[in-house]
C-alpha cells in the first residue's frame, strides 16, 4: 500500500502514499507543540514505532517549530504518516482524513516530513496553501488589471465629462493623461504582483506536477474552495482557519477544468 514515487532529481519535493494517524492540530504553533508534548508525556510508546513518544517529540520539535506558522488564521498539525512524523500548516488541517489512504507531497527536514500538499482522492479533496499555478497566476493578474484599468478609465471619463464637457480640448487632454498614466501605473502593478505572487505560484506548480495534474502551470482551483463546493459539510462556528486551504479538485475534474496526465 505504501510507496514513494519517483520524482525529479532537482526537486526537494517527493510524493508518498500512506495513512494519517495520531493527528494533532491547533491554531498557533506554540499551542500545538505544548499539546503534543503533554500528550507524548502521558504515553510511553508510539504504536508501530516502538520508540518513546517523548524521544520522538524531542527529535522533531525544533524542526517543526521552524516550519510551522504562528498565526490565528490557519491550523498547524503534527501526525504520523506511515512510520514518519509529518507536520504542516493548512487552513483545514483539522479535517484531514485520519485512517484513510492519502497522497502527500512532502519535503524532508532532518527526521521530519513537512507536508506541502495532501490529496484525498476518494473524496476529491486537496489541502494546499496556494491554488494557482504560474500561468494561472499571471492570467488572473492580467484579468484583474484589465478590468481595473477600464473601470478607472470609465470613472475618469465621467469626471471629465462633468468637469470639462464632452468633446472639449480639456476633456481630451484629461482622457489622454488618464489613459497613459493609469496604464503605466497598472503595468507596474502587474509586474510587481507577478514577481511577488510567483513566490507562491512556482512551488504550487511543482506540487501540481508531483500530484500528476496535466498542465500544472495552468491549474486554478480558486473557484473550487471547500467552502463553496462543500458548504453543506461546514460545521457551525467553522472559521476560515478551519477550511481555507481545502480545495475540491474532484469538482474541477467534473467541470473539465482539471485532469491527470495520461
Amino acid at each position: 500500500m505504501f510507496q514513494i514515487e519517483a520524482h525529479k532529481e532537482d526537486s526537494k519535493l517527493f510524493i508518498v502514499e500512506g495513512v494519517i494517524s495520531d493527528l494533532h492540530f491547533s491554531i498557533g504553533k506554540e499551542n500545538l507543540l505544548q499539546k503534543v508534548s503533554s500528550n507524548y508525556k502521558a504515553q510511553s510508546v508510539v504504536t508501530g514505532l516502538g520508540a518513546s513518544l517523548g524521544d520522538l517529540y524531542g527529535q522533531v520539535a525544533g524542526a517543526a517549530s521552524l516550519v510551522m506558522y504562528d498565526g490565528d488564521d490557519t491550523e498547524n498539525f503534527l501526525c504520523l504518516f506511515n512510520d514518519h512524523v509529518m507536520c504542516g500548516t493548512f487552513g483545514g488541517a483539522s479535517k484531514l482524513p485520519v485512517g484513510k489512504v492519502v497522497k502527500a507531497v512532502v519535503e524532508k527536514r532532518d527526521d521530519l516530513w513537512v507536508a506541502r500538499a495532501i490529496m484525498y482522492e476518494s473524496d476529491g479533496l486537496l489541502w494546499i496553501t496556494y491554488p494557482l499555478g504560474c500561468k494561472a497566476e499571471r492570467n488572473a493578474n492580467l484579468k484583474i488589471t484589465w478590468w481595473g484599468f477600464w473601470f478607472q478609465f470609465l470613472c475618469m471619463f465621467i469626471v471629465g465629462w462633468a468637469v470639462a464637457g464632452f468633446g472639449t480640448e480639456k476633456f481630451w487632454e484629461l482622457m489622454t493623461i488618464s489613459f497613459f498614466g493609469m496604464g503605466l501605473i497598472l503595468l507596474v502593478m502587474v509586474l510587481w504582483n507577478s514577481s511577488t505572487m510567483n513566490a507562491l505560484a512556482h512551488p504550487a506548480t511543482q506540487i501540481f506536477s508531483e500530484l500528476g495534474f496535466a498542465n500544472p502551470e495552468s491549474v486554478n482551483l480558486n473557484r473550487y474552495r471547500y467552502s463553496t463546493a462543500h458548504d453543506e459539510l461546514l460545521l457551525p462556528g467553522d472559521a476560515e482557519a478551519n477550511h481555507s486551504n481545502i480545495y475540491s479538485f474532484g469538482a474541477a475534474m467534473k467541470d473539465g477544468k482539471l485532469k491527470f496526465r495520461t
